[in-house]
């Protein structure tokens, strides 16, 4: 099987120039004859084949000939010469596409082609895998949204019951200042009379002031925990060089959640998996587990991990995935479209949006 290699294409290429442009067409001409035998006449039409442009000379107004038949001079008293004409360019065209360059070369045009459509169906489905990932990635983030307005709701109501705390500590003060002055205006019967009287309204008072410091204190110190965990955490990547990792929490929305009175930052989809991958044992707690009341417990806290360790090996794979032939290995120029579409997949796993 011949091969077109690329200096036979090129030779090709270059050859053009001075070739009767295209294109071309294929007449054909009866021409009869009739001979006369003993035994019979022959008669017959032989049939002429030229080549001729399918368009039109500008000046003479007719078909331009490539291949035609000609006459030439002869030597003294004989018939002239008659022989095929074809112009050298065109002669040396029609020979260098022989029926094996041209189907060599169609074969190297099918190949190409076919690479072309692999190429084109591997970035599609890359394309509807990073679209598939992202929406399943959607739920967590605004998840993670409402969370955030849960805890600015909370700091807001924190707020509020310290101010309500320090009201109702005033209040108190206030009656029992008044208190004291009545004891002392009504005498020390009248003032021992008012003072049981009002007993009841103190302690009711000073009950609602001591619950209130209470849930102030308890909401302070989850607030206190939260923002350290943040900073630690931050801290933490900032360290080891990893900025990117750092700053996390602000810019990729894989936010902390609270499990079991720890922080975590594994996703909730990853959290729900590994509650129904330790579920699946079927023992009694299976309720409470795929209910996330044991989401601190060793079974699923390793589910969870084994999960998010998957995730990153995913997103490893996606870094030298060969578009082709699915091997890794392949090096695409940088910033090239598929470069670029298989660091944008292995981002977007590791972050978990």
């Amino acid at each position: 099987m011949t091969t077109a290699t690329d200096e036979q294409i090129a030779e090709i290429k270059a050859g053009l120039a001075g070739v009767t442009p295209g294109p071309w067409q294929t007449v054909e001409t009866a021409k009869p004859y009739h001979v006369l035998q003993s035994s019979g006449d022959l008669k017959g039409n032989h049939t002429e084949r030229r080549i001729f442009t399918t368009w039109l000379h500008p000046q003479f107004k007719d078909w331009v000939a490539v291949v035609k038949s000609a006459s030439g001079l002869s030597f003294p008293n004989q018939r002239p010469h008659h022989f095929v004409s074809i112009r050298p360019e065109d002669a040396a065209h029609i020979a260098r596409l022989d029926p094996q360059i041209v189907a060599a070369i169609l074969e190297r045009l099918e190949k190409a082609e076919l690479g072309l459509k692999t190429v084109q169906n591997a970035a599609r489905t890359l394309a509807a895998a990073k679209d598939a990932e992202i929406s399943s990635l959607r739920k967590p983030a605004r998840e993670y949204r409402t969370a955030v307005a849960t805890l600015d709701s909370e700091r807001a109501a924190n707020a509020l019951l310290t101010d309500r705390a320090e009201a109702a500590e005033d209040a108190l003060a206030a009656a029992i200042k008044q208190i004291g002055e009545l004891s002392r205006e009504a005498g020390e019967a009248k003032g021992a009379l008012h003072a049981s009287e009002n007993y009841n309204l103190i302690n009711g008072w000073r009950e609602r002031a001591e619950k209130a410091e209470a849930e102030n204190a308890r909401l302070r110190a989850a607030l206190i925990d939260c923002e350290k965990w943040f900073s630690e955490y931050a801290d933490g990547h900032v360290a080891k060089g990893d900025t990117d990792s750092g700053a996390k929490f602000s810019t990729s929305g894989a936010r902390p959640r609270c499990i079991g009175g720890e922080m975590t930052d594994i996703p909730e989809d990853v959290m729900r998996a590994a509650r129904e991958a330790s579920a699946a044992k079927g023992d009694s707690a299976s309720s409470d587990i795929l209910a996330g009341r044991h989401d601190g417990s060793i079974d699923v806290q390793a589910a969870a991990r084994a999960i998010m360790a998957e995730r990153e090996r995913c997103a490893k794979v996606a870094e030298g995935l060969d578009p082709v032939t699915g091997e890794r290995g392949q090096l695409w120029t940088a910033h090239s479209l598929y470069d670029n579409m298989r660091k944008h997949v292995a981002a977007v796993i590791r972050r978990g949006e």
